[in-house]
């Protein structure tokens, strides 16, 4: 045998991989190449949960705490020239609240505000103080300045499972029924003992990760019949 067939020979194992081969593999890196892609959106997608489920918790959890501060903080201010005084709560509605409140954080002053929560255009949370300007020696005129917030992003639609956002009780725990638009009647502002704040932040996408938060707030400043002695 020549020499050059010889070195023909030897090179036949070294030919490279045949098209079976190279479909097989081919076949195999598309499988990998799927599994991964298919892993790293998923991972994606629930990262993606999570973290805006996380921001929903947190804005609602902030947006409660604000609401049942303000609420069980809830005072009657007296009136002057009359010798009843008015309710706390100036009007209460299932989607929106107005009351007088002894939280102030603008000054050292220990005087009443304002405050009224209700829902935007957007179904937004938004938060309303006035300050109060004192009139005579022991009474305030809420005609001060006016600050506005917005709370939380869309509060869910009340519906089967999702209760209204305000719920009144009397004093021994009953409901109190609004009426055909929601509003709480002149008569019933007083009979007020507690305020269940149901809490329903909507979901931000196409996920499902709204955020429902309920909680019963007391209103210790305030009896069935009028402020605490």
């Amino acid at each position: 045998m020549s020499i050059r067939a010889r070195l023909r020979g030897g090179h036949r194992d070294d030919q490279g991989l045949s098209l079976a081969e190279l479909l097989v593999t081919i076949m195999i890196f598309g499988i990998v190449l799927t599994v991964v892609t298919g892993t790293f959106v998923s991972l994606t997608r629930t990262t993606s949960l999570a973290n805006r489920t996380d921001s929903n918790v947190r804005t609602a959890s902030n947006g409660m705490n604000e609401v049942t501060r303000q609420i069980r903080s809830a005072v009657i201010v007296p009136v002057p020239g009359v010798t009843t005084n008015a309710p706390a709560f100036i009007e209460a509605s299932t989607e929106g609240v107005t009351f007088t409140t002894a939280v102030n954080q603008t000054g050292s002053t220990n005087q009443p505000q304002l405050v009224r929560f209700s829902l935007a255009a957007d179904r937004s949370l938004v938060e309303n103080k006035t300050a109060s300007v004192p009139i005579q020696s022991t009474y305030w005129a809420f005609t001060g300045a006016v600050t506005t917030r917005t709370l939380t992003g869309p509060v869910s639609n009340a519906s089967a499972k999702v209760p209204v956002l305000f719920q009144y009780a009397d004093s021994s725990g009953a409901l109190i029924a609004p009426g055909a638009t929601g509003k709480l009647a002149a008569t019933q502002l007083a009979q007020i003992a507690s305020v269940t704040v149901t809490l329903s932040v909507k979901s931000t996408s196409a996920y499902d990760n709204g955020v429902t938060l309920v909680n019963t707030v007391g209103l210790p400043n305030i009896t069935a019949t009028g402020p605490v002695s």
